[in-house]
């Protein structure tokens, strides 16, 4: 019998949690990873679409979970060799430990002046960061395979670059979650671009 792990989940792992499938898109994409003992993980790399499985040859609770994950629809079966999975379904172990989601601060500054903000916006002490700086971190969290990002500030949308920022994100497959903005500068323009992107 031939297995394969169905679109859009991937092979996925972690420094200290190096053994997981994840859905890369969709609405179960913000949800944990679901993650295996290595025994079993290695059983499931067999559900690529092109080896012949003999589940007699898997452990106990290598049937077990294999049955599980085709209940729930995340692996398919054929009695014939299935299309092979794509390259980014396949094993990619990246090099930080897991994070779920970041909480990501992109300017100190803001047009308002509240007593109780925790940056002391608008006099943040720290400069903000130019955009090829921030280009390049958010390429870090890219390559650490976080795909979830909270922005805030200060107030994010006072940056004229913010655009440019959305659009990274995105070409990267990094979904925005939430923007903590104050809503003074919100407009019709800035949910359209969002929209553009994606997010």
């Amino acid at each position: 019998m031939y297995y394969r792990l169905k679109e859009p989940w991937s092979f996925r792992g972690w420094k200290k949690t190096p053994y997981a499938i994840r859905c890369e898109s969709g609405e179960k994409m913000f949800s944990r990873p679901y993650f295996f003992a290595k025994e079993t993980f290695m059983e499931l790399l067999g559900c690529n679409g092109e080896e012949d499985i003999d589940l007699a040859a898997f452990s106990e609770k290598g049937r077990q979970v294999l049955s599980e994950l085709s209940a729930a629809g995340i692996i398919e079966q054929s009695d014939r060799p299935l299309v092979p999975l794509q390259s980014w379904q396949r094993y990619h172990v990246f090099p930080s430990r897991y994070l779920k989601s970041i909480h990501w601060s992109i300017t100190g500054k803001c047009n308002f002046n509240c007593r109780h903000c925790l940056v002391s916006a608008p006099d943040a002490h720290h400069p903000q960061l130019p955009l090829d700086d921030i280009l390049k971190i958010a390429e870090q969290i890219a390559i650490c395979g976080v795909r979830h990002v909270d922005i805030t500030g200060g107030e994010p949308l006072l940056r004229r670059d913010f655009e440019q920022i959305v659009e990274a994100l995105s070409g990267y497959g990094i979904r925005i979650g939430v923007i903590f903005t104050n809503a003074s500068l919100l407009n019709a323009e800035t949910l359209e671009m969002l929209k553009k992107h994606g997010q």
